[in-house]
């Protein structure tokens, strides 16, 4: 199984939200979060969404990580998927480009 595109199965994660840019607010990117975190509720309880890995980082500046679901019983596939995520980031380290289209 190559890499799924989240527009490929209809979610769209950087669609255009509006988010008053408050400078002074040191969280612009909080409407995002809600709007990719309920898109993937909505997909978890539909039954399309059977796995998930994923990094947190808080405020407070602590970091975690978690893997559920089928994640967690097909780790190999899991691992696939986190260096998927790890070549994300290195794009946006080297190019500043943001797909933000694979998961």
């Amino acid at each position: 199984m190559g890499v799924i595109f989240l527009r490929d199965i209809g979610i769209q994660p950087n669609k255009s939200v509006s988010v008053d840019l408050d400078l002074s607010d040191p969280r612009p990117h909080n409407q995002q979060i809600v709007q990719v975190l309920e898109t993937l509720l909505d997909s978890a309880k539909t039954g399309q969404l059977v796995g998930i890995v994923f990094g947190l980082m808080l405020a407070s500046g602590k970091t975690f990580v978690e893997v559920a679901g089928a994640a967690r019983s097909d780790p190999i596939n899991a691992r696939g998927v986190v260096r998927c995520i790890d070549d994300e980031l290195a794009l946006l380290v080297h190019t500043g480009a943001d797909r933000a289209t694979t998961i």
